[in-house]
């Protein structure tokens, strides 16, 4: 699957990012694609940031 276009995020604090974290892994949210690409291309990058 290819996004729509390159995606990038920037997120302001740690406190922040847990929020987000949370929001995008809640399978009560959205189930939008846009949501669900956002979901695999966050995970390929956590995976990516813990292999650091």
């Amino acid at each position: 699957m290819k996004p729509i276009r390159p995606m990038r995020i920037e997120i302001e604090s740690a406190e922040k990012e847990a929020e987000f974290d949370a929001w995008v892994f809640s399978k009560e949210k959205s189930q939008s694609e846009s949501a669900k690409r956002l979901r695999k291309a966050l995970a390929s990058y956590t995976k990516m940031k813990d292999k650091r």
